[in-house]
């Protein structure tokens, strides 16, 4: 039979072709999910380093001084305020270095009777494969 050859090859060739774009979708996702790991990795050893500093500092968290009135997106406080905002400083500082500048990543602290809960969130619609505005959040319970 005539041709039976030729089909056979253009058969082959869109399998192929077919095979590389699943494998060429395949590694697109797995880049997207590693850059959301890598903003969660992010969020956690930055809040990390807070939670020492305030154990350091266990007086100011009884005090209340940590507290943040609703998130922190920017640096706050300067070389002249007290310990704890330059804390508080330096967290929302390494999470901005530490992230993407589309992130938008925000910070807020809230301790009550010993117990802090610290909040981190940001943009992760580009780790999930989307424009839009997907907040992931992460919140860390530490008892300074």
């Amino acid at each position: 039979m005539a041709g039976a050859g030729l089909i056979e090859v253009l058969v082959a060739v869109l399998l192929l072709a077919i095979g590389g774009l699943s494998v060429a979708l395949a590694q697109a996702t797995a880049l997207r999910r590693t850059q959301g790991a890598m903003l969660s990795t992010t969020a956690a050893h930055a809040s990390s380093s807070l939670a020492d500093a305030m154990r350091a500092n266990h007086q100011a968290v009884l005090d209340g001084a940590y507290n943040t009135t609703g998130e922190l997106c920017a640096a706050t406080g300067g070389p002249g305020s007290n310990l704890a905002q330059q804390d508080l400083r330096r967290w929302v500082e390494a999470l901005a270095a530490g992230m993407d500048a589309r992130a938008a990543v925000c910070g807020s602290v809230d301790c009550q009777a010993g117990t802090c809960q610290l909040t981190v969130s940001w943009d992760d619609a580009r780790a999930a494969g989307r424009e839009g505005a997907s907040r992931t959040s992460m919140v860390l319970g530490i008892a300074p």
